[in-house]
């Protein structure tokens, strides 16, 4: 028997949630389980065509600026489909309109998945707090991927009773290959001796790709810059790098599906986040063993192996000289401590896959 799983929600952009919703089903038998999407974007959101080909539904709804219609496009698909699990992926509580559906309707069976530590500033934060109180009230599964995540969205007095989940990769994606590596580095006219700086992520605020730049412009121009991902402020960094003089020595992927194949062309890893809960992207950075620089902002969890260090944003110099001084270092280690940690995709897989069965079955404790 096929257990359906409803997934709430992927965007059109390749971030954390949509390559972790992928990664699960890339790696559980469809012929036992299958996973359906909503989405509020109106245009192709990441491996559409490859889920589809599964027999995953994709519903495309309204979104919440049209309320009425968001709400009964929930409860119309929700209704009709009768779903074993809903399985709600949340970086901020601004809006929990789809969790209550979720909850009145499917009572127990809802999985609501922390994917990060803060939300964007604006005029609706505050309902995070609320909505977070709202939901400590619900008999739902609680799930995040870093502890740090997990007192973010469910509030610190009850994070011991959230199941931690982590963000596992397909570790073998990211042994060095040199083959990859050149066939990248050709693509974009890359000289063997320019040393290759990387990011991955949307590009937003929160990612702070604004800051790489002006690292960029303080750096000598055998330093150059990809960043895999896209996103509103795409135009906009694209100004800035007009304006720094450094446009010429940045390349902007876009949104792309093989990132490890982007990492093998990548010397120093870095990620000046603003804010983060434990990203996928940090983690297939120091499986490639390559330098990997993080803002003191993210997660210390992220730290899985030796390569990777941590940085005060204040302090610019400071990114300078380890971009400078880790050039050339490799840690032939990465892989094997990292599934030492217990992210390599295999424990994660089966971690979702008990915590599925505990639904299932009926059992309704809440880690």
């Amino acid at each position: 028997m096929v257990r359906r799983i409803l997934h709430f929600e992927m965007t059109d952009n390749i971030g954390g949630i949509e390559t972790f919703i992928m990664n699960m089903y890339k790696n559980m038998d469809s012929n036992d389980i299958r996973f359906d999407v909503i989405t509020t974007s109106r245009d192709k959101i990441p491996f559409e065509e490859k889920l589809r080909e599964q027999n995953s539904k994709i519903y495309h709804i309204p979104s919440p600026k049209n309320i009425y219609l968001y709400v009964m496009e929930i409860i119309r698909i929700i209704r009709s489909n009768n779903y074993d699990i809903i399985h709600i992926h949340k970086n901020s509580l601004v809006n929990i309109i789809p969790i209550i559906i979720a909850y009145k309707i499917n009572g127990s069976r809802v999985i609501v998945h922390a994917h990060n530590t803060a939300p964007t500033k604006g005029n609706l934060k505050f309902l995070h707090y609320i909505n977070r109180w709202l939901l400590k009230s619900m008999n739902i599964r609680r799930v995040a991927c870093s502890r740090k995540a997990a007192k973010w969205i469910f509030n610190t007095d009850i994070a011991d009773q959230v199941l931690i989940i982590p963000n596992g990769i397909k570790l073998e994606q990211y042994a060095r290959n040199k083959i990859i590596r050149e066939k990248i580095r050709r693509k974009y006219s890359l000289d063997s001796d320019d040393i290759l700086i990387g990011n991955v992520g949307r590009l937003t605020k929160q990612k702070n790709q604004e800051y790489l730049i002006e690292l960029l412009e303080k750096l000598d121009e055998k330093f150059k810059l990809i960043i895999i991902g896209d996103g509103k402020l795409r135009n906009t960094l694209i100004s800035s790098a007009k304006r720094r003089k450094v446009l010429e020595r940045i390349i902007f992927t876009g949104a792309v599906q093989n990132v490890n194949d982007y990492l093998q062309a990548v010397d120093i890893f870095v990620m000046p986040s603003l804010f983060e809960g434990l990203p996928i992207a940090g983690i297939e950075a120091q499986a490639m063993g390559i330098p990997v620089l993080v803002s003191d902002a993210v997660s210390i969890e992220l730290k899985l192996t030796s390569n990777i260090e941590y940085l005060r944003l204040a302090n610019q110099e400071q990114w300078i000289n380890h971009i400078k001084k880790s050039v050339g270092k490799v840690n032939h280690e990465s892989i094997e401590q990292i599934r030492e940690n217990g992210y390599d995709i295999s424990q994660t897989r089966i971690k979702i896959r008990q915590l599925y069965n505990k639904i299932l079955v009926g059992n309704n404790d809440c880690e």
